[in-house]
């Protein structure tokens, strides 16, 4: 077996010289491996082999620092040098050593702090490894010492950090094939201590905005007027496949324009609320229930959330978005997208470019420099039809033309085959979606079997009395004012929780500066029928709702069935679970009976067990369904038919039935005496 050895060299050997070799690990002599008076032609027989060091000292990497500084989203150089050359065969031709002669060296960080897993729907990280594997290679070279250099990036938390952040970047090596005499299997590499400088100070409040009717300010705080309806691109990475579009349509017949869908667009996923039946400068047609649908190609493109009446959607780069539903109509009150740091200079639409000059906020699409605001504003509004379109029936998510060559990087926690971390592999920006906090919404779309709602069509339609030349007029409205005091405290919240600096120090009480400055930001203060507590009512005995609004004495109305309270039984699980859509802001629940789920304000959910129905040998069974939220005061019914639509057609109006196998076959439903007379009661605290 060959064993690997070191020899000494002498560049200009002299005759008649006698030399003595001594070898040294540091500073240590090995006294063992030695030779005294020796001649330049025998000097090769003394060496300095395995036996005289392996039981003592181990190979090692030498790191140009022991420690470093990164800031977030950039880039820090590591370059690690052998102290020992990689030893090789002698056996194998070029070609095969460098094929076979690799030694992979494995990376992990570990925080020195403990921080929370997730806030604002990131993971809350340090480091990010600008490698594919976790690992980097050292592979052989004939000519001695050689160097392994991989780049760390900075995570981007997307919070403002009350301090610098520290993690240790830690090194272990799998086992090399060639290490015979596993001189190899105890490398050791000094630990290398990073510190993390905060950038997200960068983007501190800059909001790009748009509340009713519409006002809007860019990024850079330029604020301006938009009444205008249409399609619009309201924000759009430049390099990135993220982007965002609104509607706007007419909410002041002909002066105005409110916000009425928003479509958040991240890679292939896309998730759009509508409110609108469709877009007009003249009329006014909002429906009842928002139209709600979520097409999620991967878990790690968008954390969506919802809350009351807010919806939050976040991107991979911690860019937000976020939105309010008002409470006096389903108008979108306002729209606000919270840049991270990777939009620094990376921004376009009508939030415009982000860069601290407000001077070129107005940069018309696929142009340079700044014009006016109605040509700025035309450039961005969606052409009817178009293939741009996020609101289209099936919209065309084919990636970014611009987009360009990212780095890919990886979370790299845990120690090589321990599944107790995370390791999370090749993404594209320098921060991750929590994705185990994803709070994804039910998408209402699928459950409205096309919505009857006047003039509404899931393909965006418009006015037929629509022009893109249309202008209405700026009009005042006090309608308004509390949606815009409701926009204000949104984003103040936003901002907080977006800052440690407020969770640092506590007070006498035990509270954070969040928790008191939350505590006047519920919506309309709870209509003085409750608490504010962490920006959330606490409603008093006998009221409920996101805004304490709602008497719990009072019957609950104005709730949908899905399919218009036809169900198909042959569908599988079809009729089992409902979802019902309802117009009232009910969140806080501590109770469900009788099957009955919330989901959100305008959601809950009917678990319904055929079997209970009884043996039906008619064409359909049925029950009335009716809501409550105290268990006694109970809205107006609702009928649900579930039969098999292969089999019949049935009539909710009139509870009739006829067999598609025999037209004359018919069966009516005592509309006194249905299969099934069901209520569920609902209630909350």
């Amino acid at each position: 077996m060959l064993e690997p050895v070191f020899k000494c060299v002498v560049d200009h050997p002299q005759d008649g010289v006698l030399y003595d070799v001594q070898w040294f690990i540091g500073n240590d002599l090995i006294p063992k491996a030695g030779s005294y008076n020796v001649t330049y032609q025998t000097m090769n027989t003394s060496s300095l082999k395995t036996d005289h060091w392996a039981d003592n000292y181990s190979l090692n990497f030498n790191s140009e620092s022991s420690e470093i500084v990164v800031k977030e989203s950039e880039q820090v150089e590591i370059r690690l040098t052998n102290s020992v050359p990689l030893s090789c065969p002698t056996s194998l031709n070029d070609s095969m050593k460098q094929g076979s002669c690799k030694l992979p060296v494995n990376i992990w960080t570990t925080a020195e702090k403990y921080r929370e897993r997730c806030r604002n729907g990131l993971l809350m990280e340090d480091l990010l490894i600008d490698s594919l594997q976790c690992a980097v290679t050292f592979e052989f070279n004939e000519f001695g010492n050689s160097s392994i250099v991989f780049n760390v990036t900075g995570y981007t938390d997307g919070m403002i950090n009350y301090q610098n952040r520290t993690s240790r970047i830690h090194f272990n090596v799998s086992n090399y094939y060639h290490d015979r005499h596993g001189i190899w299997r105890n490398i050791s590499i000094p630990e290398i201590k990073a510190t993390v400088v905060d950038r997200d100070y960068l983007v501190d409040w800059r909001l790009c905005t748009s509340y009713n009717d519409p006002h809007m300010t860019t990024f850079d705080g330029k604020t301006w007027e938009n009444h205008r309806p249409g399609e619009f691109v309201m924000y759009r990475h430049q390099h990135l496949p993220y982007s965002v579009n609104v509607l706007f349509s007419s909410c002041v017949a002909g002066y105005a324009t409110c916000n009425c869908g928003v479509a958040v667009r991240s890679n292939l996923s896309l998730y759009v609320v509508r409110t609108c039946a469709q877009v007009s400068s003249t009329q006014t047609e909002l429906l009842t229930f928002p139209y709600e649908n979520l097409t999620l190609n991967r878990t790690t493109d968008l954390h969506v959330s919802k809350l009351g009446r807010l919806y939050e959607a976040t991107f991979p780069t911690g860019t937000k978005v976020s939105f309010d539903l008002s409470y006096d109509d389903t108008w979108i009150s306002s729209v606000r997208v919270r840049a991270s740091v990777s939009d620094i200079d990376a921004t376009e639409g009508l939030c415009g470019l982000i860069n601290g000059d407000q001077s070129d906020d107005f940069i018309p699409k696929q142009e340079n420099n700044s014009t006016d605001e109605q040509t700025f504003l035309l450039s961005w509004r969606v052409p009817l039809k178009s293939n741009e379109s996020l609101f289209s029936k099936q919209p065309k998510l084919s990636p970014n033309l611009n987009r360009r060559e990212y780095e890919m990087y990886s979370l790299c926690t845990s120690i090589p085959n321990d599944t107790s971390s995370e390791v999370v592999l090749n993404t594209s920006v320098p921060s991750m979606l929590c994705t185990e906090d994803n709070s994804i919404t039910t998408n209402l779309s699928l459950l409205s079997d096309k919505t009857t709602e006047a003039g509404f069509t899931e393909d965006l339609s418009y006015d037929p009395n629509y022009s893109e030349t249309d202008t209405p007029q700026l009009s005042g409205n006090t309608t308004y004012l509390q949606d815009t005091m409701n926009t204000f405290k949104g984003a103040c919240f936003q901002e907080v929780t977006h800052g440690e600096v407020y969770y640092v120090n506590r007070t006498t009480d035990g509270r954070f500066l969040a928790d008191i400055i939350f505590s006047v930001l519920c919506p309309r203060d709870c209509s003085g029928n409750g608490n504010c507590t962490n920006g959330n009512c606490n409603c008093f005995s006998g009221f409920i709702g996101s805004d304490c609004s709602i008497q719990l004495s009072s019957p609950l109305e104005g709730f949908r069935l899905p399919f218009d309270g036809l169900c198909d039984s042959s569908a599988p699980r079809s009729c089992q679970t409902f979802f019902i859509f309802t117009n009232n802001s009910v969140i806080n629940t501590s109770e469900s009976f009788t099957h009955a789920t919330y989901h959100h304000y305008n959601l809950i959910a009917l678990d319904i067990s055929l079997d209970s129905q009884g043996n039906n040998t008619g064409a359909a069974i049925g029950c009335y369904v009716t809501l409550s939220y105290d268990g006694t005061t109970y809205g107006d019914p609702q009928i649900l038919l579930i039969y098999d639509k292969d089999m019949y057609d049935c009539n909710r109006e009139t509870l009739e039935c006829t067999s598609k196998a025999s037209p004359v076959l018919c069966q009516k439903i005592d509309d006194n005496k249905p299969s099934s007379a069901t209520t569920f009661h609902h209630t909350s605290q």
